[in-house]
């Protein structure tokens, strides 16, 4: 199979929000996020290395680090990714407006996190800083990506990008079950609390990104030259489908009060879900060569992104306990979201209208991230197989009897950073470049379709004037219809140029209008 070009004319069937205001500010939230993150990363890993992490400032910032370093790295990262894809296949203004309800939404977490002064609250799935500001901000993350995910619930696209739509349907059932939790538990005050009201819902969550991985896979695959079958992808989706529908049940049947292991095995079943394209793809995925740069870079992350999610589902066998190897199997499974995400980025910025990323360049990245995540979780459990805490510093108690394991953990966590670095940086300004381009591009496009106008306004003068010179006596007989067939000839054709024309003016200004945007 010849590898998708991915090319905006042939994208825009598939994608057709690619030229939509908000589908390169949802691409900047997303980035920014994973930036952020990265910045804290540093902090929690170096609060878990050997003789660093024993310093008491750095087991005091811990946890509030720990917290504003999830919500960004994955709670922001994953959400703005997923508005992102959404917004591509259902654009629309209620997209376009929850990006800059997102943007809010982060900037509130950070302002929390640097100035103020709440609790953090190391809950499962969701952790938080008992600060107004931080929460408001949550909720603003959840209201900005929910938009996007409605517009496509709305539009409910089929085919290859059913995974992305029941991603969106995993999401929203996630905040519609938070909201029925929280409308029967009492204000949470503790870490327990907020533990019972995002129990259920962080396990849907984890199916919506799931899924969200899924609908990735089939696009990273087409562009590395090798096709999905679609029984693969329909079973992948219906898996997810049942599992939501069994999630929902549940937790509309448990009391959120007193949550029990039904979610925790649910989730379980829906990691399951990506193992029909897994089992489609390993084969030609190792096979396939050529097709150019563009092609190898689809293929480095598809194979990366396959490889993670399933160390992650493998080490989740491993867990027993509270101990370090819970963390260490979900920062396999997010990472394999991550690369997914990543890959997608390096593909469609020059769809975007973004400066695209030299694939030697994308390629390095995507491997030294995913050696750097390997390498981290394997650390993980191997500490926590030792008897490391999870959610705890090492001077804080989190340490274990192998400073090799430790060794690995930071050795890898700090891989792991170097290379989402480089992601950021590249992407960051892959888009800022476009949008310093923006003007020169626009006021180009707006000559354009001046001129097209004009060319516009001729046609309709010919089509008068040979109507104008047709006679139509049936007098004249052969000779005039003869003259009159001619002219009804140049009518023609010159209402063919004036509809050429004006389809091409209306495509320059839809891209006038999404490239002024960016500006």
């Amino acid at each position: 199979m010849e590898p998708l070009r991915l090319r905006r004319t042939r994208l825009s069937t598939a994608f057709p929000g690619l030229a939509a205001p908000g589908a390169r500010a949802w691409l900047a939230a997303a980035v920014a996020a994973l930036g952020a993150s990265g910045l804290l990363a540093l902090l929690v890993v170096a609060a878990r290395a050997p003789e660093i992490g024993r310093n008491a400032a750095l087991a005091a910032a811990f946890p509030r680090a720990l917290v504003v370093h999830v919500t960004y790295g994955v709670i922001a990262w994953l959400a703005a990714g997923a508005a992102f894809v959404w917004t591509l296949l259902a654009p629309g203004r209620a997209a376009a407006a929850g990006a800059w309800v997102f943007w809010a939404g982060l900037v509130l977490v950070g302002v929390a996190g640097v100035a103020g002064g709440g609790r953090a609250l190391l809950a499962d799935y969701v952790p938080v800083l008992d600060d107004a500001a931080f929460l408001l901000g949550l909720g603003l993350l959840a209201a900005g990506a929910a938009l996007a995910a409605a517009g496509t619930l709305r539009r409910a696209p089929r085919g290859a990008a059913a995974p992305a739509t029941a991603a969106a349907l995993a999401f929203l059932a996630a905040l519609v079950t938070v909201a029925c939790a929280g409308a029967v538990l009492p204000l949470p005050e503790a870490s327990e609390d907020y533990a019972r009201l995002f129990w259920a819902a962080g396990h849907q969550m984890q199916l919506a990104w799931t899924l969200l991985m899924v609908a990735a896979w089939g696009l990273l695959a087409r562009a590395g030259g090798i096709m999905p079958p679609r029984e693969a992808t329909a079973a992948a989706t219906a898996v997810g489908l049942l599992v939501l529908a069994a999630a929902a049940l549940a937790a509309a049947l448990e009391s959120p009060s007193r949550p029990g292991p039904v979610h925790t095995r649910l989730m379980a079943l829906g990691g399951l879900a990506p193992l029909p394209l897994v089992v489609a793809l390993a084969v030609p995925l190792l096979r396939a060569a050529g097709g150019g740069a563009q092609a190898a870079t689809a293929r480095t992350a598809l194979g990366a992104s396959m490889l993670l999610y399933l160390a992650g589902g493998a080490l989740a066998l491993t867990i027993a306990g509270a101990d370090t190897r819970v963390p260490a199997h979900y920062h396999a499974s997010i990472a394999g979201v991550t690369l997914a995400l990543m890959g997608l980025a390096y593909l469609l910025l020059p769809a975007l209208g973004c400066r695209p990323v030299r694939p030697a360049l994308a390629r390095a990245q995507l491997a030294l991230y995913a050696a750097g995540q390997l390498a981290h979780a394997l650390g993980l459990a191997w500490a926590g197989g030792a008897g490391a805490a999870r959610k705890t510093a090492l001077a804080a108690g989190g340490g274990a009897d192998s400073p090799a394991a430790l060794a690995l953990t930071g050795g890898g966590g700090l891989l792991a950073a170097a290379g989402g670095a480089v992601f950021v940086l590249a992407a960051g300004y892959a888009v800022l470049r476009a949008s310093s381009a923006a003007g020169k591009a626009a006021d180009e496009a707006e000559d354009r379709e001046r001129q097209h106008q004009d060319d516009g306004e001729e046609g309709e003068l010919a089509v008068r004037q040979a109507r104008a010179a047709a006679p139509l006596d049936p007098q004249q007989g052969l000779v005039g219809g003869q003259v009159e067939a001619d002219a009804d000839g140049r009518e023609d054709q010159d209402l063919e140029q004036l509809a050429f024309h004006r389809a091409d003016a209306a495509r320059t200004s839809e891209a006038r209008r999404g490239v002024a945007c960016a500006r």
